[in-house]
């Protein structure tokens, strides 16, 4: 019997440790590896979810890998030793912004409507782009979920043919706060409700609810077999979900679900519908179906030009103009004033050879900004 194995990348994070929280209390996983550079920490969480999933009566295999994903070589060999059957990615170089980011751009009274997340790209694609590099190195057949900003990450990603295999977070953590916005405004089970949903990330980092009136998306609803889109502002729901259904969250916790589940999916071949970003390094975020061969999974009535054309527009909410066919990441001109007056970078685009240096410099600019 094959044993199914999951890898997580950056295991010991934030967002990784939650993802093994997950992951030990899911059927059909037999092996979890903890990869992380961080052994004391990895040790912590293996012996916290061995005793806490135990309990719940779960008992997949955790062992500690220690792995620096930025040393290309030796994830190779780690990967070639441990052929994992999937490989959640968690990783990144900066994992939290400051707080003082947002008062900034109100007090400079910048004209945008979001925080133009796309210009902290290279602080995910450092590490992630070293994982892929390895994964086709090492020769493994692993399937590989990316939680590290796959709306704009994967993009990249596909155009250098380092494609991961999907995305997770994002797109599936809205259409599940409108399914929690639609079961407490209609007083139904969330089980009952589904949404078929089209939006990028940045509808995420909007700054206010009356901003997202011409926000680009695609979204039906159903309860039970009725559609009830009509009976909701298209905004309004966008702006719940958005929001997590409407009240606060914890967001490495939410986005660790969504890795965790799509990972999931995937070693099992489940073939089920859910929303994912970056699939096949297109941008934004899709329905898409998860199975060995994960696919879109458009309604009939939007073709991909469409679901395209939705997902290139929201990403210039989040700072980006396009991504060109080398890779290179062309920021819009509000991202290049947000960068040169508030963070002291001065940075128009972002070429796949200039990640790292881009890397080190958010990391002190926002440190210098704490």
């Amino acid at each position: 019997m094959i044993e199914k194995s999951i890898f997580v990348a950056g295991g010991a994070g934030n967002v990784g440790m939650w993802a093994i929280n997950y992951l030990a209390r899911m059927p059909g996983v037999d092996k979890i590896i903890v990869a992380d550079i961080n052994q004391d920490m990895a040790d912590r969480v293996i012996n916290s979810i061995a005793v806490s999933s135990s309990i719940h009566g779960f008992y997949p295999k955790l062992e500690f890998k220690r792995v620096d994903l930025s040393d290309k070589d030796g994830t190779t060999k780690v990967l070639g030793e441990t052929q994992p059957t999937v490989i959640l990615n968690t990783s990144t170089m900066l994992a939290n912004y400051v707080p003082a980011e947002r008062r900034l751009i109100a007090e400079k009274k910048f004209p945008v409507t979001s925080r133009l997340a796309g210009h902290t790209i290279a602080k995910d694609l450092y590490l992630t782009m070293k994982l892929m590099e390895a994964v086709k190195a090492s020769g493994v057949a692993s399937k590989v979920v990316n939680v590290s900003f796959p709306d704009h990450t994967n993009c990249v990603l596909g155009k250098i043919g380092l494609a991961p295999t999907v995305g997770a977070g994002t797109i599936d953590l809205t259409a599940n706060g409108i399914r929690v916005a639609v079961s407490r405004r209609l007083r139904v089970p969330v089980r009952n409700v589904s949404v078929t949903l089209i939006v990028h990330h940045s509808i995420r980092a909007m700054f206010a609810a009356e901003y997202v009136k011409k926000f680009p998306a695609y979204l039906k609803i159903r309860v039970g077999e009725e559609d009830v889109t009509e009976k909701f502002k298209k905004d309004e729901m966008l702006w719940e979900g958005a929001q997590n259904g409407g009240g606060k969250a914890d967001a490495n916790m939410l986005a660790a679900s969504s890795g965790a589940q799509n990972a999931w999916a995937v070693l099992n071949n489940t073939g089920e519908i859910r929303h994912a970003p970056g699939i096949k390094g297109l941008p934004g975020g899709y329905p898409v179906r998860l199975a060995d061969e994960v696919d879109l999974a458009l309604p009939p009535e939007v073709s991909l030009r469409d679901a395209l054309k939705i997902n290139e527009e929201g990403m210039k909410y989040d700072g980006i103009e396009r991504f060109e066919d080398d890779g290179t990441v062309v920021f819009t001109k509000e991202t290049v004033r947000l960068m040169d007056e508030l963070l002291g970078m001065k940075w128009t685009r972002m070429r796949v050879s200039e990640v790292d240096k881009m890397t080190q410099e958010l990391i002190s600019a926002y440190k210098k900004l704490a």
